[in-house]
C-alpha cells in the first residue's frame, strides 16, 4: 500500500497498523481493510505457486501462518483460520476444500499450520470416444478421449498450407529480424524464460537450457491482423460447440514461439484440468521441425508427438506436456493460440496461466486490454539473453 517510507522500521509499521485497528477514524479503518485484502492476495499467490509445483493428489503444508494484524497476538499480519476454505473458490485453487485442516501449536505458539491436498486427476466421466460429430450437441463434454495418443483432451488437426505460408511471410517481417536483439518491439512483447520478471519457466539456478521465446501481440491492430489468419485456419470452427461451449469462442492471446535448442524437459499443464475443454491451446508449426513435443499419457508414460507441417495440435485442461530435447540449425516456429469460453469463471482460470506471459490479451469480459493481473509490472523484455553456451561451444 506504500504507506510508509523506507526509513520507517518494520516494528514501527506494525505498531502504527495496530493503532489503526483501534481507531474510529473511517479513513484509517479503510486502510486496515485494504491492508488485509493485500495480505490475502499475497497469501493466495504464494499458495497457488505451491499448488502448481505439487503433483495431483499431493499434500501441501503451510507452516507458521500469522493471524490478521488486528489480532492481539499477531506480529506482522496474516490471514484468519476461516479464510482458507473460502479462498479455494474465491481464488480458484486446485485443491480439495474438504482436505483443509488447521493445526494449532506451530513452532510459534500463537501461529498455526495449514494442511491441504491438491485435487486428484479426474475420473473423466462421460468421456467421448471420438473426435468428430454428425450433428450438433446441446452441451459440451467434460473431456475427449484420444485413442491414438492414449490421452485425454488433445487432438491433431489439418491446416491449410497456403495460409501457413502467409503467416510465415508476416513472421519473417514482424518477428524474425529481432530474434537476436533480445528486445521487444512496438508490435510484439518478448518474454524469455531465464528472467526474474517471468515465472513461465524454472530459472532459479540461472542455468540457461533453451533459447525458447514467446512473442505475443502488443497492440490491438497487430492482434486483429493475426486474428484474421487464425480465422482463415478455421481454428474456432474446430472447437466451437464441441470442445468449447460457445458458438463463437474468444481468442485470448496469439503468440509466436521460436526455439532452436532445448536440453531439459519442463513438463507442465497449460490449463488445470478443472477447466476441462473450455479453455485450449492450439499449436500450429510454421516450418519443418527438429524439436518436438513430449507429453504424459494416461498410463503416466512419457510419449512423443511429432510436429508436422500441415498439421496442428490442440489440447485442453490437464494435458501434461513440454518441449522435447534437441537442436536445430534454424529456429522451429509455432503459432500459438489461446482460446476459450466467454464464461467469467473459465476466464479466471485462464488468467492464472496467461497473467505473466502477456502484456496485453483479449479478455471476453473487457476486450483487448493491458494485463489486469499485473497492471504495473514490466512484462515485455529488453536486453534479454542472446548469447548461449551451447552456441559458444560450437
Amino acid at each position: 500500500l506504500h504507506l510508509f517510507g523506507d526509513d520507517v522500521s518494520f516494528d514501527e509499521r506494525v505498531a502504527e497498523m495496530k493503532e489503526y485497528c483501534e481507531s474510529d477514524d473511517e479513513e484509517e479503518q479503510e486502510i486496515v481493510d485494504e491492508d488485509q485484502e493485500a495480505q490475502e492476495e499475497w497469501h493466495s499467490k504464494w499458495v497457488k505457486e505451491l499448488i502448481r509445483i505439487t503433483k495431483p493428489g499431493g499434500a501441501i503444508i503451510i507452516e507458521d501462518v500469522d493471524t490478521p494484524i488486528c489480532n492481539e497476538s499477531s506480529e506482522w499480519g496474516g490471514v484468519a483460520t476461516d479464510w482458507w476454505k473460502d479462498a479455494v473458490e474465491e481464488y480458484g485453487w486446485d485443491v480439495d476444500p474438504s482436505s483443509i485442516d488447521i493445526v494449532f501449536g506451530a513452532w510459534y505458539g500463537h501461529r498455526y499450520n495449514v494442511f491441504m491436498r491438491k485435487n486428484e486427476k479426474p475420473k473423466w466421466k462421460n468421456v467421448m470416444k471420438n473426435l468428430t460429430r454428425d450433428k450438433p450437441i446441446d452441451t459440451c463434454p467434460a473431456s475427449y478421449w484420444n485413442e491414438e495418443m492414449n490421452v485425454h483432451n488433445a487432438f491433431e488437426f489439418d491446416v491449410d498450407l497456403d495460409t501457413i505460408k502467409l503467416i510465415w511471410n508476416e513472421y519473417e517481417k514482424d518477428v524474425r529480424p529481432y530474434l537476436n536483439t533480445g528486445n521487444s518491439t512496438d508490435d510484439f512483447c518478448l518474454v524469455t524464460p531465464y528472467n526474474p520478471e517471468t515465472t513461465t519457466w524454472e530459472h532459479d539456478d540461472g542455468v540457461i537450457r533453451s533459447d525458447i521465446k514467446w512473442y505475443s501481440t502488443r497492440n490491438e491492430k497487430t492482434f486483429r491482423k493475426y486474428e484474421k489468419f487464425v480465422d482463415m485456419l478455421g481454428i474456432k470452427d474446430l472447437v466451437k460447440g464441441t470442445w468449447i461451449d460457445s458458438e463463437d469462442p474468444t481468442i485470448y492471446s496469439i503468440f509466436f514461439i521460436p526455439r532452436s535448442h532445448s536440453e531439459v524437459l519442463q513438463i507442465h499443464e497449460d490449463w488445470r484440468y478443472t477447466a476441462m475443454t473450455q479453455v485450449m491451446t492450439l499449436l500450429v508449426p510454421l516450418n519443418n521441425f527438429d524439436i518436438h513435443l513430449k507429453y504424459i499419457d494416461v498410463d503416466e508414460e512419457e510419449r512423443d508427438y511429432e510436429y508436422k507441417l500441415g498439421k496442428g495440435i490442440g489440447f485442453a485442461g490437464g494435458f501434461m506436456h513440454g518441449t522435447g530435447i534437441g537442436d536445430g540449425e534454424e529456429e522451429d516456429v509455432l503459432l500459438c493460440v489461446y482460446l476459450g469460453s466467454q464464461d467469467r469463471d473459465i476466464w479466471e482460470i485462464a488468467l492464472d496461466n496467461i497473467g505473466d506471459e502477456s502484456e496485453y490479451y483479449n479478455s471476453p469480459i473487457t476486450g483487448y486490454v493491458r494485463n489486469e493481473n499485473f497492471p504495473d509490472k514490466r512484462i515485455c523484455q529488453y536486453g534479454a539473453q542472446t548469447k548461449y553456451p551451447w552456441k559458444e561451444k560450437k
